[in-house]
This record gives structure tokens, C-alpha cells and sequence, in this order.
């Protein structure tokens, strides 16, 4: 992988130095898009090498509406094609296992988030998950947490099958529930409890046990439990605003903390569209919740 230097140092020696300079804003945006993945940059260049009257905003524009179409080749080889390769070397359960992790909507994965996706054991998905960091198709950031590289992503999401991809995201979901219900009421006690739905056979939860644990939970899964809840705000069953009600107590208790640290707009941010979503729903016990949580802003 290239750092934002390497990469631009690529383009500008394959694109040439004057057309490198004519648009900085596009170079930075297709550099942020290929995110250091060498093949990517690589059949970029050459696309704009083969069209040298096209300014640079085209390709941004193209990346965007089809990226594996866009970096392939005039015979079709690509991106796509080499993707192809490396996956169909996958065995069956590594290749579902890749499939699914790309449904999740956060950036970061976690070993519960990918077991819950997969609907197998945290300790199956951490192995399988090694394998696939090994195979190069996720990335390690730290212990216990992987990144997709965007491309990998959207071309993971077009292998799914039918079927899949839902199924994958109601296990997330409840994944989601009952691990921030029980970090929740280490965290406040004294909450209304909520009755959960039965937690399925397939999914495992590993709930946090003490009360740093939880808050521990929350802080760093705020900007994954944000996108699940905005990629389920057009669902209106109990699971969605269950979600809610798991997260948006802690939200602004953290909005709090990091106020005063004078960090506090990211969970801020996420207490405001949380509320929204419940406005939405037309659900009385999501009202109702609704209303409680406003009171404590």
C-alpha cells in the first residue's frame, strides 16, 4: 500500500508533471479514492495517459459512479478481474466470510461485528478473518480491528447472493442490540428497561462486564454504531428503534464528557441523528423513547 505521497508521486511520473499540476483538488480526490492500492493507481494513470484531452474531474466523476469499471483496461482486464482471481482462491467459508464483512456500513471491523455477519463463533471469525488480512483482502489497524480497502468493499457487496446481504445486516443489528443493552445498563442502571427480542441461534454476543468496558464499548464503536443506525433508518420494526435506545443514552452522556474535554462533536452529532431516525419511525415505544432521551439534553 502507498502513503498520499507515494501515490501522487506515481501519478505525476505516469500523467506527467504538467497535467499533474493543472487540477491539485482532482489528483487529491482520485488519490483518495484509490487509497494507496498500487494496481488501482496504476490502471488510473494509464487511463489518463491513453486520454490526454479529458481533465482530471472526468475520472474523479467516473470513480465515482462505477469504480471497478473505471479502472480496467480497453480488453476488460481490471481491477475487477484481479479481485476476481484472488477470490475465487478463497475456500467456501472464507469467500462468504469476505462477502459479508463488506455489508457492514461502518469503516472499522470488529470480531463480534464479523461474527454476527457471518452468524458464526467470534473465535471462527477472528480465524477466518486472519486468513483473509493474510490473503490481503482486509487490513489490520490494530488488535481486533480490520479496515476494507473501498474497492475490495464494493466489489465484495456485487459477489453477494441473494438474500445475503439482508440476512448478514438483521444479524448485525441484533448483534447490535443486545451487545449496547447490556453496556447500556452497566452504564445507567437505573434506565427503564426495555424487553429485547430473542436473540438468534447465530449470533454471538460477548457483552461488555464491567462499567469501563462499556463505556470502552461505546467511544470506540460510536462512528460504526452511527452508520449501522442510518443504513437501517428506512426499517420501521422494533429492532431499529431498539437500537436507538442502546446508544443514544451514552451518546449524550459522552457529548458530555467530551465537551468538557473539548472534543465533543462527533457524539453530539451522533445523539442529534439518532433522535432523527426516531422521529421517523411511527412507533409508539420509539416516541417514547424519543421523548425521554430529548429531556436529558
Amino acid at each position: 500500500m502507498f502513503d498520499p505521497l507515494q501515490s501522487k508521486q506515481l501519478l505525476e511520473a505516469r500523467i506527467g508533471a504538467r497535467r499533474f499540476a493543472s487540477d491539485p483538488a482532482s489528483v487529491d480526490a482520485l488519490v483518495e479514492r484509490c487509497a494507496g492500492l498500487p494496481l488501482a493507481l496504476s490502471l488510473l494513470a494509464a487511463q489518463i495517459a491513453l486520454r490526454p484531452r479529458r481533465v482530471l474531474a472526468s475520472f474523479v466523476n467516473a470513480l465515482g459512479d462505477g469504480p471497478l469499471d473505471a479502472l480496467a483496461t480497453a480488453d476488460g482486464v481490471g481491477v475487477r478481474t484481479i479481485f476476481s482471481w484472488s477470490y475465487r482462491q478463497l475456500r467456501p467459508e472464507l469467500a462468504r466470510m469476505f462477502r459479508l464483512v463488506t455489508q457492514h456500513p461502518g469503516t472499522e471491523i470488529t470480531p463480534g461485528a464479523a461474527a454476527a455477519l457471518a452468524g458464526v463463533t467470534v473465535r471462527d471469525a477472528g480465524r477466518m478473518i486472519a486468513e483473509l488480512v493474510a490473503n490481503h483482502q482486509l487490513i489490520e489497524i490494530e488488535p481486533d480491528r480490520w479496515v476494507l480497502h473501498d474497492l475490495l468493499r464494493v466489489h465484495g457487496q456485487e459477489l453477494c447472493e441473494p438474500g445475503e446481504a439482508a440476512e448478514a445486516f438483521e444479524r448485525l443489528l441484533h448483534y447490535l442490540v443486545h451487545t449496547g443493552f447490556a453496556a447500556a445498563v452497566l452504564l445507567a442502571p437505573g434506565r427503564v428497561r426495555v424487553e429485547l427480542p430473542e436473540l438468534p441461534a447465530d449470533v454471538e454476543v460477548v457483552a461488555p462486564t464491567t462499567r469501563d468496558e462499556a463505556f470502552a464499548w461505546f467511544d470506540s464503536e460510536q462512528p460504526n454504531n452511527l452508520a449501522v443506525l442510518r443504513a437501517a433508518a428506512g426499517r420501521a420494526d422494533v429492532l431499529l428503534w431498539l437500537c436507538v435506545w442502546t446508544i443514544a443514552d451514552c451518546l449524550m452522556a459522552m457529548a458530555r464528557v467530551q465537551d468538557r474535554a473539548g472534543r465533543g462533536d462527533g457524539a453530539r452529532a451522533s445523539y442529534a441523528a439518532a433522535l432523527e431516525i426516531l422521529d421517523a419511525l411511527d412507533h409508539p415505544d420509539a416516541q417514547l423513547v424519543r421523548k425521554c432521551l430529548a429531556q436529558q439534553r
